[in-house]
């Protein structure tokens, strides 16, 4: 189990975006404008509307009582305009104190209200508001479908700051689900129309959401430096909430850096203002990550002590996410201190939420989704550009009428005439070969998503055999454990180790081309002892080598050195050392070599196993078939080793190539190139 890394960092980061919603500096008191009484409904309603949206956070209790007598005297003067404005103000008090449920509720009866009346500003802007509130309770296919509302709306009405707020409501919802690529781009958009505004809110906001996707993609530096612009404009407007956040997002990425001191300094400032029962979902976050440090550092009793108090206010919300986070704690925490039972207790009980929140008709709306987001914007381009072909005809027409008119010049005119004409058949050109390329890239992209899905379909598979067989394992020694010879439980015991080391394979393999298809694996080459590698990684496969009798020829010098990536190295021999041992027979051999020629280094690995046929080999280097096959000692994999092989090849310049014959041996032979 562990820490988890990278999946851990995921949970660490995950869902501290700061949303929408700003602190706005109260009011000294808690009292509405002077001489309301005198005022009509409608200045009632809107000076009520504005102190909600500035005291809704300092005097919670007055704001909740005027929010609900604005909707009765909206409701006195029959006018839906004051009528949405009450709702959605008195949605945004529930929303504060975390009573999300009935926030939705007035939300949408405010969002109905808006569509009765064809409001199209106060459509999006409530849609934008709902969709906050369902990425709060991780319903994100209903918060992007309200939010790419919200932007056709804004778009359609040429509302710069609606689109900026959409822009970066849409990019908070592909960062929690994991697009960090596309959460960067949202988020960029979203930065330069606040800028052109001169917004600095919507600045310090993008800013601080660029820096949490720079911390995820393990960018540091970057990311200190977006989040340390953020604090800066979050202190210059006065922002208390914004420089809590900011305090919290630093300390988050000096948890990635391993400096837990400088960590510790900015969470304890942000937990210091989240002081309260207003900030409870920010308190939270910093509580989480400050056990998280105590728990990196081996001071579990601290790590227990901060995890159980932001247990409490997970256990308290309506969010999935928080409770699943707490649980994921929860289990890491359990099996640093050796309580294995309460560690996989928690860890069942967190991937129970995860799934139900990351579940496979989540994940296809949201692809439908995003296509629709492609659409759109290829279909707005296509307007513009219907609209660019019109205004030319126009042109064209009022020049022909002149032309026609000066019968002096009509040759002239005939020959400007056929220019435009080409003119028009080589934009028309231009346009068909737009088109074709983006009927390619649809292909593209279906073939990715086919691949994709059937990548997820080969991990759910394989994985859910070895933990099948733990189960059972496990369940008889709880069960029966007395009743079994010390011989029987040494099986037992080799089947949980042939299962733990099936699933860790596995998942090593799956988080490595993870890493490798999203980008984050840096390319750091070094100079390396290949006879050392070897030593090391044989220290790993040894034991499996003897049970299997198989002898594992070496045959390096022990000086011989090469320019490679050690990390990517390490993976690629001990892919290919694993592979061959796989479908080694009892008795066999493998055999190591080592050439250097002139422009490369060449390495191959040879077997006298089981062999593979000729049309099956170039099925081995793709992903969207799946091909795996049982060891000679019906060891299982997933074929994935090999794919992240050839990839960690070619980022070195190389290539790999197999040569192979059926019941005789198959020899890998990768080459990496000098540099």
């Amino acid at each position: 189990m562990g820490i988890k890394n990278d999946i851990k960092k995921f949970l660490i980061t995950t869902l501290l975006l700061l949303g929408t919603s700003f602190f706005i500096k109260a009011q000294t008191n808690d009292s509405l404008i002077q001489d309301y009484d005198k005022l009509s409904n409608e200045g009632k309603i809107n000076s009520i509307v504005s102190y909600v949206s500035k005291n809704k956070i300092r005097f919670p209790e007055k704001s909740f009582q005027y929010a609900n007598d604005a909707i009765i005297l909206a409701q006195e003067e029959k006018d839906n305009v004051l009528l949405i404005k009450s709702e959605a103000a008195l949605a945004s008090c529930f929303k504060v104190a975390g009573d999300y449920k009935t926030a939705i509720e007035h939300f949408q009866e405010a969002l109905k209200l808006a569509k009765n009346e064809n409001l199209k500003k106060f459509i999006a802007d409530v849609s934008i508001a709902l969709g906050d509130i369902y990425s709060l309770i991780s319903k994100y296919e209903e918060a992007l479908n309200l939010n790419l509302e919200a932007l056709k709306i804004n778009k359609d009405i040429d509302d710069k700051k609606g689109i900026a707020e959409s822009y970066h409501n849409i990019a908070i919802v592909y960062y929690y689900i994991l697009n960090f690529e596309k959460a960067r781009e949202y988020n960029f958009q979203a930065l330069e129309i606040y800028s052109g505004l001169n917004d600095t809110s919507g600045q310090a906001k993008s800013l601080s959401n660029i820096a949490l996707i720079y911390t995820s993609l393990d960018s540091l530096d970057k990311a200190l430096q977006f989040n340390f612009k953020a604090l800066n404009l979050m202190q210059k407007i006065g922002n208390i909430e914004g420089v809590a956040n900011a305090y919290t997002n630093i300390g988050l990425t000096y948890i990635s850096k391993q400096n837990y001191e400088e960590s510790l300094k900015y969470l304890n400032m942000a937990l210091k203002i989240f002081e309260g029962n207003v900030f409870q979902r920010n308190r939270y976050f910093v509580l989480f990550n400050i056990s998280m440090v105590y728990l990196q550092k081996g001071n579990y009793q601290d790590a227990l002590k901060f995890a159980q108090e932001g247990f409490t206010i997970a256990s308290n919300s309506q969010s999935p996410d928080l409770l699943a986070k707490a649980y994921s704690l929860y289990s890491d925490i359990y099996y640093q201190i050796k309580d294995f039972e309460k560690a996989y207790k928690y860890e069942t009980a967190f991937l129970g939420i995860r799934d139900s929140i990351f579940n496979e008709e989540s994940r296809n709306k949201i692809s439908e989704l995003e296509v629709r987001i492609e659409t759109e914007n290829k279909t707005i381009e296509n307007e513009l550009l219907r609209k660019t072909n019109r205004l030319q005809l126009y042109l064209f027409i009022a020049l022909s009428l002149l032309v026609v008119i000066i019968v002096v010049i009509f040759y002239y005119r005939y020959k400007t005439k056929q220019h435009a004409n080409r003119l028009l058949e080589e934009k028309n050109k231009l346009i068909t070969g737009h088109n074709e390329m983006l009927e390619k890239l649809n292909k593209e992209l279906n073939e990715a998503n086919v691949a994709k899905d059937k990548f997820f379909s080969i991990m759910a598979h394989d994985l859910k055999s070895p933990l099948w067989w733990f189960k059972n394992v496990t369940d008889l020694l709880s069960n029966k454990f007395d009743q079994l010879s010390k011989e029987k439980i040494m099986e037992i015991t080799k089947v949980l180790d042939d299962s733990a080391q099936t699933s860790l394979h596995l998942i090593e393999n799956l988080l490595q081309w993870s890493r490798s298809q999203s980008g984050r694996i840096e390319f750091l080459p070094e100079t390396i002892n290949l006879s050392h590698v070897f030593k090391h990684i044989m220290a790993h496969h040894k034991l499996h080598a003897q049970e299997k009798n198989i002898n594992v020829a070496i045959n390096i010098p022990d000086n011989a050195e090469l320019t490679a990536d050690k990390n990517m190295l390490y993976s690629i021999l001990r892919n290919l050392i694993s592979n061959a041992i796989k479908f080694t027979k009892s008795g066999g051999t493998i055999t190591v070599d080592f050439s250097e020629k002139p422009d490369f280094w060449e390495v191959s690995v040879s077997d006298n196993g089981m062999g593979i046929e000729k049309d099956e080999i170039d099925k081995i280097f793709r992903i969207d078939i799946q091909t795996t096959t049982l060891g000679t000692a019906q060891e299982k994999g997933t074929g994935l080793g090999l794919i992240i092989t050839k990839e960690f090849v070619e980022k070195h310049g190389g290539t790999l190539s197999i040569e192979s014959e059926l019941n005789k041996g198959s020899k890998f032979i990768f080459t990496i190139l000098k540099r």
